[in-house]
């Protein structure tokens, strides 16, 4: 008798834990040759969408990813050759990264809580890097052209930016520590 109490103990404890594991979900769909993804979850309840059209895409993906559903569309791709990463800790926060054209690079580095980020690209050889280091923060960029750049840090709580540069060759470097 206590060992069929004792297994079903066992097995009972291991369907709860493979429950708790299936609360994490992942999105991917590629169209093209040669595009890599990877995302990895911890924790529970953590969405992610990754979608990329091309040839040579990367895509990385670590931590709580917004779900499709939601106003952030997680990572797309449209083009050759892109890159994007973005490695997130903590809980509710939400990014979303878009690419068209070319070698172009977004990264974002989220630690904290409640933490928003938005990269939007379209054109040629673009980069785009974003460091949120606290709760509440709120970045929005989009560059459109070719060859541009933003640098930002976001440190503490509360900050807010949102950067929009049109044309080529364009270098923006932000700073917010409250």
């Amino acid at each position: 008798m206590i060992k069929s109490f004792i297994k079903a103990l066992a097995f009972f404890i291991f369907t709860c834990n493979l429950a708790i594991a299936d609360s994490n979900l992942a999105s991917v769909d590629q169209i093209g040759n040669n595009n890599f993804i990877l995302v990895e979850q911890e924790g529970d309840f953590n969405t992610s969408s990754a979608q990329q059209i091309g040839n040579g895409n990367q895509a990385l993906a670590n931590g709580n990813l917004p779900n499709v559903q939601q106003d952030i569309p997680g990572q797309v791709q449209i083009g050759n050759n892109n890159d994007v990463s973005l490695n997130q800790i903590g809980n509710f926060n939400r990014a979303g990264q878009y690419q068209r054209g070319e070698f172009n690079v977004a990264e974002i580095v989220s630690s904290g809580n409640a933490n928003i980020a938005v990269q939007i690209q379209f054109g040629n050889s673009n980069r785009n890097n974003l460091e949120q280091d606290g709760n509440f923060n709120r970045s929005v960029d989009a560059q459109y052209g070719n060859n541009n750049v933003i640098n930002k840090t976001q440190i503490g709580d509360f900050n807010n930016s949102r950067v929009t540069q049109i044309g080529n060759g364009v270098v923006t470097t932000i700073s917010q520590v409250r």
